[in-house]
Order: structure tokens, then sequence, then C-alpha cells
């Protein structure tokens, strides 16, 4: 049982969401929605019996408060930040699957080590500013300022999201029903471990496929642009051939509109080279 707020399972997931999506566009009056956070860290208290509330609980050891949190929490970043509902899923997903891989290697630690109450609490809370930190430093790597997180298969998300609630309630289901263990919280932690990696690898391909059709269209754009330089050189080279000889003509000249018809057509020829884009930077041009 948690004695300090600080280690309530629904508060770590609200601080690593926060962290998770700080670098997504924050919405309209984010000060004024963030301060909505002080209601969610009451939660317990204003549910008479908690996450165990009678009204929650199926059977001896299944509770909906814990789906409850889930979704008041996930609602409260998306209330925050603009995302789409498979972003929301992924930065969840993970908020759960970190705050639960913490929670598993925290009690492999006291189990290990037979730690009382306070000294169990203290290694928890050491555990999740780590991972928090970590993962801030990850997030702060791999992501840019207002990068989305964009995902071309929504099963995948899904498939980890699934994933995630089955590793938490199995390994909930495990320590209420059987006893907790050593190996129970080690093989969740793994679960947990082996999730983050492959959520991270979902996106790092798609970021991967979206650089590789930037850079492609770039190379398309760049042999056109190309193609049309060498086909007014071709042009330019036709009428300079020409310009001797209508320079010739233009002296012999006395009828001033053929003359003018004569001078705007060397115009054309000459300023058909100004027609293209020369900013002194190859990419800006393209």
């Amino acid at each position: 049982m948690d004695i300090w707020p600080i280690n309530y399972m629904h508060i770590q997931h609200m601080a690593l969401g926060l962290v998770l999506c700080m670098h997504l566009e924050h919405r309209e009056h984010f000060l004024a929605r963030l301060s909505t956070a002080v209601l969610i860290f009451a939660m317990p208290l204003l549910i008479p019996g908690g996450f165990f509330s009678p009204y929650f609980m199926v059977g001896s050891w299944f509770s909906f408060g814990f789906i409850l949190s889930f979704l008041i929490v996930a609602g409260w970043l998306y209330f925050l930040f603009r995302m789409t509902g498979k972003q929301m899923l992924f930065y969840f997903s993970l908020t759960v699957i970190l705050q639960h891989a913490c929670h598993c290697l925290s009690r492999v630690i006291t189990l290990l080590f037979g730690l009382e109450t306070v000294p169990a609490q203290i290694v928890q809370l050491l555990l999740f500013l780590t991972i928090l930190a970590g993962t801030w430093f990850v997030m702060k790597r791999e992501l840019k300022e207002g990068e989305p997180v964009d995902f071309k298969s929504a099963m995948l998300i899904f498939f980890a999201s699934l994933a995630a609630l089955i590793a938490f309630f199995l390994s909930y289901w495990t320590t209420q029903v059987e006893g907790e263990s050593i190996g129970v919280h080690t093989f969740d932690l793994l679960t947990c471990i082996l999730l983050v990696v492959i959520i991270m690898d979902m996106f790092r391909l798609r970021r991967a496929e979206r650089e590789q059709l930037m850079m492609e269209r770039m190379i398309r754009l760049e042999r056109e642009q190309h193609e049309m330089s060498r086909a007014s050189i071709e042009v330019i080279n036709r009428k300079c051939h020409d310009l001797k000889h209508q320079i010739s003509a233009l002296r012999n000249m006395n009828n001033p509109e053929e003359k003018e018809r004569s001078i705007r057509d060397l115009e054309d020829a000459v300023m058909i080279y100004d027609r293209f884009t020369k900013s002194g930077n190859a990419d800006f041009d393209v």
C-alpha cells in the first residue's frame, strides 16, 4: 500500500504522461487546463473506497477503478495537448508500461532485500524519479519540438496498448490471488521492457519512412528542375546563336514597329534564365 502520494499509481501516470507529451503542441489556455491536475490528484479521496470501492469491485480482486483511472488520465492528457487518438494510445501505453516497470522493479528489490514499508517506499520513489528523468532525456533526444508521432498501422498501436493492459492486470491478479514473488515481478519487468522496445522501434521505423519519402520527393523535384533548366538553356543557346543575326538586322531596320517587335523577342530570350529560383541555397531552391 502506497503511503506517499507521489507513489500513487495515477499520479505517476500523470507525471510520466506530461514528460512524454510535453514536446507536443499545447492547447489554448494550457496553464488553466493544467490546474485541473489538482482534482485528479485527489481522485482516490473523492471516490469512497478509492480504486477498491465496492461499486467497482468484481469478485475478490478485480476493480474497474483502475480502468477508470486509466481513462481519466488519458483523457486529461488529451485535454492538455493536441493529439490524435492513435497518438494518445501511443503515449498512454508507454506511460502505463513505464510506471508498471517501475513498480515491478521496486517490488523485486523490496522482496530481495526484505525491506520494510518506509524503505520500500523510498526505493520506489527513487526508481520512479530515475525513470522520469530517463524518459525526459530519451524524448528530448528522439523527438524535436512539435514533431508528431505518426503510425501507419493502428493495429500495432492497439496491440501494444492491449498488451500493456494485459500485463498490468495479470500482474495484479497473480499478486492478489497466487501471491507475489521475485520471479513473477521479474517476468513482468522483462515484459514491460520488451513492450517499450517494440513501441519505440515502431516509432523509429515510421519516422525513417517519413524521412525517406521526403528525401525521394526532394530528389524528384530537383530532377524536374534540372530538366527544366536544361531545356531552357538549350532554348537560350539557340536564341544566342540568332542574336548576332538579329542585331545586324536591327541596324538596318527603318520600320519602328518591326524594330520594337524584334527588340521584345530579344528581351524574352535573355530573360528566360531569370525565371528560375536562384536564392543561393540549393535545398531552398528545390
